[in-house]
């Protein structure tokens, strides 16, 4: 403001500052980025801070697993937690029902004669068609399932017919009272009708011989004649694959060279695929991640005649 005398009037002279838009405007965007600088830092802080206690927390695992390894060590001994106790026995109690279950629908599945009511083992089993073993032949058997929380009862028809392991494989003839046992076991082992050929590449290439209760791999057919000549008059590998082959026949020695087997030893299962969701080749299961390992792999009971193309890629 400005002051003008001229003559008998005052004359007052306001000016006006006036700033452009652009001026007034600046403080407001260097406070817009000012705060954007400080989320983006506070973000940056947090992933940081995130990533430090993720590596430290796999720090503490690692020295948490560590600290116990050196315990068991020390301790001479396998040291479980009272949880694992439980959760095991829970498992083999639901496995004892499933067990009684099978028991039990085998008993009504048995055949009866209707005068006498007595069971008849000749016929066949009245069970549902995919549950049907066919009766006098050979049948080929592979461990599937691991036997820490399988019943007594299912454990003891285990190590009867050799199968001890995951991913052993032994060969039987399903006889009336074999077809029982498999069916009580189905949850643990997959089963079916090998080919000859199939038989043939498993003994040669997987085969071995019990001797002095080691095992010994079949390449020597005077070792064979040596174990098996005298009590089933088996010389050589081709004798051996035609007695199991020919599990039928009264002739065919094929109890003898059953008992002389070891139990064949087969590769674990394990594919890997780089798409999203295939189909697996051997038991058309679903791989449904990238670069997923199938390492049991395969359906549980039986599988007929699938079980060549299932047991190929073990071999």
């Amino acid at each position: 403001m400005s002051l003008l005398n001229n003559g008998d009037h005052i004359i007052f002279i306001f000016q006006w500052k006036t700033q452009s838009k652009h001026k007034r405007a600046a403080p407001n965007l260097h406070y817009r980025v000012t705060q954007e600088a400080l989320l983006k830092k506070r973000k940056r802080d947090d992933e940081n801070q995130r990533k430090r206690l993720d590596v430290r927390a796999k720090q503490r695992m690692d020295r948490g697993r560590k600290r116990k390894m050196e315990e068991k060590e020390k301790a001479g001994g396998k040291i479980l937690m009272p949880e694992v106790f439980v959760s095991n026995y829970m498992k083999q109690q639901r496995n004892f029902v499933k067990y009684r279950r099978e028991k039990s629908k085998l008993a009504r599945s048995a055949p009866k004669d209707a005068q006498t009511g007595a069971v008849e083992i000749a016929k066949p089993l009245n069970l549902a068609p995919f549950e049907q073993i066919k009766p006098n032949v050979l049948v080929l058997a592979i461990r599937i399932k691991e036997s820490s929380n399988a019943t007594p009862q299912a454990q003891k028809i285990l190590i009867q017919f050799g199968l001890k392991e995951v991913n052993n494989a032994v060969f039987i003839h399903s006889t009336p009272d074999n077809i029982k046992a498999l069916i009580l076991i189905q949850n643990y082992i997959a089963f079916g009708y090998p080919t000859k050929q199939l038989v043939n590449d498993l003994i040669r290439k997987r085969g071995n011989l019990k001797k002095d209760g080691k095992r010994v791999p079949l390449t020597d057919n005077n070792l064979i004649e040596e174990i098996l000549g005298t009590s089933a008059g088996v010389i050589c590998v081709e004798d051996i694959i035609d007695a199991v082959v020919n599990c039928a026949s009264p002739d065919s020695h094929f109890e003898e060279v059953r008992q002389s087997l070891w139990p064949i030893q087969l590769h674990p299962l394990r594919e890997t695929s780089t798409k999203g969701v295939v189909k697996h080749d051997a038991t058309g299961a679903d791989i449904k991640k990238r670069n997923t390992k199938v390492v049991k792999g395969g359906y549980l009971g039986l599988m007929g005649d699938k079980i060549d193309s299932f047991v190929r890629p073990l071999i």
